[in-house]
């Protein structure tokens, strides 16, 4: 099973543009304002409510024997989830963290050593439990390990509200080993605060053929030249950020505009802009071009609270907050059935389904 999974990952990661998903990011007094694209296959998604002082446990596969890490959520969060609940693709968290991935092919995460372990989608959602700030993200390394599982093809973006920002990467170093890579923002120039699908430092190198960043080309501006590859992405949201001038544009706006620019159509399923010094999350989507607003600060986080989600289509008004999520959870479960994980996720789908019903969810029908 194991040489099929392996197998299954390879087809994954080579198919892996369609999650391709852009962010930019711009600073002004100490404030970050986030741009972020979610692209996905499938319309179907949620905006999820996490609640303080609950109890989780980790997801290991049943054929992986791995050392799971169980804690309790000190802080509770929003994030945008289609795989299924606790693990989202990012969020904010009441403190204004903010932590997002996005798709990286040719990562290498360690392997197996003393420390416990949480699969990729989960580490989000541990961090965003756990921590306030973007130097205790990169600290938790020291106890805790990236289970890749199936998703071995992502690196993360990481945000807080005193202003500072990093992106952590695990690459293969000389010896074939995994290595991490934290790149911080006091390390680079205003304009290259953005992310895409290729490595940090393949984007910053790529750049340098065009005018502005030390080359003679210029940097494509036709959106079906830009949506082709994710570096031509990159080169379009730091190009933007060059050209951002706080007398003239307003920040939100401009990162929404640079998401804008990498559209890609019928996979860009949602356009998120973050202020996380604010708790500020505001959204449109592909179904719903009207900007709303989540105001985490607004948000009974206490455990007594029923856990809700939002289908990320609609206003986020009281009466579209369902508490019920049995059909939620049987939903995302299908995301990874129905699409092109069906043949990788199809031995853990019972297992996932047991785990999810014991540990987290018992509230949840997981036959729905």
């Amino acid at each position: 099973m194991i040489e099929n999974i392996n197998n299954q990952r390879k087809l994954i990661a080579q198919d892996v543009s369609i999650l391709g998903c852009n962010a930019a990011i711009i600073s002004q007094n100490n404030e970050l304002y986030i741009g972020r694209n979610i692209d996905v296959p499938f319309t179907d998604g949620f905006l999820v409510v996490n609640q303080r002082n609950i109890k989780k446990t980790a997801y290991i596969p049943f054929d992986d024997h791995d050392n799971p890490i169980s804690w309790v959520s000190r802080y509770g969060s929003v994030t945008a989830n289609v795989f299924h609940l606790d693990m989202p693709l990012g969020g904010l968290n009441e403190k204004g963290l903010l932590v997002e991935h996005l798709a990286l092919p040719g990562s290498v995460f360690p392997k197996k050593d003393d420390r416990k372990a949480v699969t990729p989608f989960e580490w989000i959602q541990y961090q965003l439990d756990n921590h306030l700030t973007v130097d205790e993200v990169i600290e938790s390394e020291n106890f805790l390990r990236i289970n890749p599982w199936i998703f071995d093809f992502l690196h993360f973006l990481i945000c807080d509200a005193q202003g500072n920002m990093a992106i952590i990467e695990y690459q293969k170093d000389k010896d074939g080993k995994s290595q991490r890579l934290v790149y911080r923002h006091k390390d680079f120039p205003e304009y290259f605060w953005a992310l895409g699908n290729a490595s940090y430092a393949e984007h910053i190198d790529f750049m340098k053929q065009y005018k502005g960043f030390g080359g003679t080309a210029d940097v494509p501006i036709e959106h079906d030249v830009i949506i082709e590859d994710t570096k031509y992405q990159f080169a379009s949201c730091a190009n933007m950020l060059k050209h951002f001038n706080p007398e003239h544009h307003e920040p939100e706006a401009y990162v929404v505009e640079a998401m804008d620019k990498v559209n890609k159509k019928d996979l860009t399923q949602v356009t998120i802009a973050y202020q996380p010094s604010k708790g500020l999350m505001k959204f449109k989507t592909s179904n719903n071009l009207r900007m709303r607003t989540i105001d985490v600060n607004q948000i009974d986080f206490s455990p007594d609270v029923p856990r809700k989600a939002l289908f990320w289509h609609d206003e986020p008004n009281i009466n579209n907050w369902k508490t019920n999520l049995g059909l939620t959870s049987s939903l995302m479960l299908s995301h990874f059935a129905e699409h092109f994980w069906l043949d990788t996720f199809d031995p853990y789908k019972n297992d996932l389904k047991q785990y999810l019903a014991e540990n987290m969810y018992p509230y949840a029908d997981m036959e729905a």
